[in-house]
This record gives structure tokens, C-alpha cells and sequence, in this order.
């Protein structure tokens, strides 16, 4: 079946969302809650999720509402505009827990509630990540952590040997002025944060803690560094999710857990995650193979993502790549991980969105058109049926999917396809479907009704 769309009929700008009366949109990419299911993340109705968004990096710096270039509502119709709909939002302990033991909610009311809310309003939700780089401001360049856990402890180094220590230190068992662990204090702020955001159907989804690392027990006890890594895995960071699974289910919280593994999986380092007793998990390892060593080619990314791939079944949950970016590789290298994500049917949240101005938009506001035309390439954010096979050629426009009925369950229609008409299709594009199968367009949405006598369904995309 093929069918013309006019370019005309596409740019107008308006998509309809009608409810249906179970609280989603018909099609809409905000679903009230994920629903991991072994390999796929699916929404409440049963339709598998490709979850892609970016990282919005900017509250965990401190760079709020108040500032010169703080989050604004426009940044979200903007990442709306590129056809994404999931928001890894970084916040941090530091601003939570300005003293030990005294938790401050208005990080939460004043900043945080502003950027979910923008969020919403453009079909956006967020996975609320507990975010460190270079651990906290006690040395130079870091934050998340608050300062009253270094301060003065350790050396600002150039080598960065003091951070490396207070990492090490943090997680094991090092205490806060107060003679309580570090780790009670942060568990402390996980229900408090568990409370205030359990009944809020935008955050679907809380991540612990970002790129955990102890870089000197493994060694102190001998092992070599792989060896240390995973003893820290196993015996410390997993454990560690476990306990804040158990307090924050305890309060109510049903949010889907999405979980790092230690920060050395970044590079592509064999991780070892272990189930933590709760069902409602995504892995989220950080995939930056190639970031920092320009030249590696698509055969180790593609190794990286089977293995990242193999993780997640041992840690009994869907794939979602939380970060990742082009860096030193540039362009080749966002086009062989957006290749890898299409051909392992991935979601993921690129790093990332600087309302102060980075690679993705300058702070005039002006967009790195050559990466956001990669990046907000068509995709099926919503299926009703197991994906099978996504391709898209970048060069000539043309996409593929092709995915299957669920024989395990019934799925309402309809699968929806994000296609960003005006940057990608300025001329229209003609559909080929399955025999049988129907499509209408709706906005920037291919909304896909099958015919369900057949197995396998399919859509091609060709511009005009």
C-alpha cells in the first residue's frame, strides 16, 4: 500500500492528542509509568517503547531559573520539535542535603518541579538522575556531592588523587560529621526525593546515582583492576540499589529504577550487574566507546552494544543507553552508535542538552544542524508487536521497520512512527506499507493501524 504525504498537509505544526479515558493519549509518547518486560520497556497498554531523548544538563550545575541562560520552557519545544520524548534530568545530592542530616525540598520546588513541568508540557517525560562529575565542588570542575563529605579532607590535586580517594572512601563506608555512613545520608535524601515525586506521572523513572566508581579497594586488596571492579559491582554497588529499591518502594514510589553500573562500563569494560529483587529495573550502562580514542571502528562499537546487550540479561532488564555522544570521533561516530541503536532496537538519551550553550545548540540559540540532522532521525517510539528489524540511511532518507505480531499477547493499535517532516522531509515522503495495514498522519507522527490476519508488519519511508 503506498501513500503520498504532502509537505503542505505535514508543516502545519498541528498534532492532535484525544484521550481515550485510560490517561493516554491515543499514540502519545508520555505514558503514565514504564513497564519493563525482559527485553522491552512497553507503556500500560502493552506497546514496546523506544525511549529517545536527550540528557538536560543544567540543575545539577547550578545553573537554575535565575541565571542569564537557565532552563526555559522554549528548550523543550525544542527537543519536542526533534521528535523526542524522554529527558534524563541530572539534579544534585549537594543542593538536596546543604548540611548533614537537613534535607532542603526547595531544590526540588523551586528548580527541579520547573523543568518536569516544562517538560510535560511538550510530551516529555524524565528519568531523574542523582548526578556526580568529578565527584563535588570541593575540587575543581566537580560537582553533586555535597562539599561537607571532602571538604578539606582531601588534596585538589592535578591528578586528581583526592576525588579518586573520596570516591574510594564514599563507598566504603567513610562517615559524614555527623558519625553517620555517607551512604545513610544519601538513602536518606532517595525517600525524601521518592516521597515528593511518588504520585507524579512525569517522572517515570529515578537513576541513584551516576557513574559510580571505587578505584582503590580492588587494588589495595590485590586484585587487579578488572577483578576490583567487579568485586565492586557485586559486592557493593548492587547491594547498595538493592537497599534503595527497598526504602523507596517502601514509601510508595513505583517508578521504574534505572541503574548505572560502575563508571568504567563507560569505555567499554565488561561490567557485571546482578539482579537487585525488583522487577521494575532498566540497565542504563554509559556507552562511550570511541569518545576519547578517536579511530575505533564499527565493529567495536557493535561489539560494545552486544556485550552491553548481555549485561542487561544477566541483570534481568531492558537496555537503555543513558549517555552517550560524539566527542573527539565527531560526526562518524554519532552515526555508527545511531546505527547500533536502530539495528539493537535501543532507546537512549544523548549527551547532551546545555540550556548555557554545547554541541547541540549554542547559547544564541542556534542549532548544530549537521548533529541534530542525525539525531532526529524517524524511529517507532511506539509498537504494537515485537520489533524486528529498523533501518534508516541517513543519506538518502529512506527508512525501514519491520516488526511482528506479539504472540503472547493482544496490543492495541496504533504503532507510531515519529518522522520530523519540515528538517527531514521537506518535500513530503510516500509510505509503503503491509498489505492491509493503514496509516494516517497526524502532526509528526505516522500513527499505524495492522491488519492482524498477518505475521510480520512493515513500513517503508521514501521522500519524494
Amino acid at each position: 500500500m503506498v501513500r503520498s504525504v504532502l509537505a503542505a498537509a505535514l508543516l502545519c505544526g498541528c498534532v492532535a492528542h484525544t484521550d481515550d479515558g485510560d490517561g493516554i493519549s491515543d499514540g502519545a509518547e508520555n505514558p503514565d509509568r514504564w513497564v519493563p518486560d525482559g527485553r522491552w520497556i512497553r507503556d500500560p497498554e502493552g506497546r514496546v517503547l523506544m525511549l529517545r531523548g536527550v540528557n538536560y544538563s543544567a540543575l545539577e550545575w547550578g545553573n537554575f531559573s535565575t541565571e542569564p541562560h537557565g532552563p526555559q520552557e522554549s528548550d523543550f519545544a525544542r527537543i519536542e520539535s526533534w521528535g523526542f520524548h524522554v529527558i534524563r534530568l541530572p539534579i544534585a545530592w549537594a543542593y538536596l542535603e546543604p548540611e548533614p542530616g537537613k534535607i532542603d525540598l526547595s531544590y526540588l520546588e523551586n528548580e527541579v518541579d520547573r523543568v518536569i513541568e516544562f517538560a510535560h508540557r511538550h510530551g516529555i517525560v524524565v528519568v531523574l538522575d542523582m548526578h556526580q562529575y568529578q565527584w563535588s565542588m570541593c575540587f575543581t570542575g566537580g560537582l553533586g556531592i555535597p562539599t561537607w563529605t571532602c571538604d578539606g579532607k582531601y588534596d585538589d590535586d592535578v591528578l586528581g588523587l583526592g576525588r579518586t580517594q573520596a570516591q574510594t572512601d564514599f563507598w566504603t563506608g567513610a562517615e559524614a560529621p555527623d558519625g553517620r555512613p555517607l551512604l545513610d545520608h544519601l538513602a536518606d535524601v532517595w525517600v525524601k526525593v521518592a516521597e515528593y515525586y511518588r504520585d507524579n506521572d512525569s517522572v517515570v523513572a529515578f537513576n541513584f546515582f551516576n557513574e559510580p566508581a571505587d578505584y582503590l579497594s580492588g587494588t589495595r586488596a590485590g586484585l587487579s583492576y578488572d577483578e576490583g571492579v567487579e568485586v565492586f559491582e557485586r559486592e557493593v554497588l548492587f547491594p547498595y540499589y538493592e537497599r534503595l529499591a527497598g526504602l523507596v518502594r517502601g514509601v510508595g514510589a513505583q517508578q521504574t529504577l534505572v541503574l548505572d553500573p560502575a563508571v568504567q562500563r563507560a569505555s567499554g569494560m565488561r561490567a557485571h550487574p546482578q539482579p537487585i529483587g525488583d522487577d521494575n529495573v532498566v540497565y542504563e550502562p554509559h556507552l562511550y566507546l570511541g569518545y576519547l580514542q578517536p579511530g575505533k571502528d564499527t565493529e567495536d562499537i557493535r561489539g560494545d552494544y552486544a556485550q552491553a546487550m548481555t549485561e542487561a540479561a544477566e541483570f534481568g532488564g531492558p537496555l537503555w543507553v543513558g549517555e552517550w555522544a560524539g566527542g573527539a570521533g565527531g560526526i562518524p561516530l554519532v552515526r555508527d552508535n545511531l546505527t547500533m541503536l536502530d539495528q539493537f532496537l535501543l532507546g537512549s538519551a544523548f549527551f547532551g542538552y546545555f540550556p548555557s550553550g554545547n554541541e547541540m545548540v549554542a547559547t544564541d540559540g542556534t542549532e548544530n544542524t549537521e548533529l541534530i540532522d542525525l539525531l532526529a532521525h524517524p524511529y517507532p517510539s511506539q509498537t504494537a508487536g515485537i520489533p524486528q528489524v529498523l533501518n534508516w540511511d541517513p543519506d538518502t532518507r529512506e527508512l525501514r521497520y519491520v516488526w511482528a505480531e506479539d504472540p503472547e499477547r493482544e496490543v492495541p493499535d496504533p504503532t507510531i512512527v515519529v518522522v520530523q517532516t519540515a528538517r527531514l522531509f521537506p518535500q513530503g515522503f510516500n509510505m509503503v506499507l503491509s498489505p492491509g495495514d493503514t496509516a494516517e498522519v497526524d502532526g509528526d507522527r505516522v500513527l499505524i493501524r495492522a491488519d492482524r490476519h498477518n505475521a510480520l508488519h512493515s513500513i517503508e519511508i521514501h521522500p519524494n
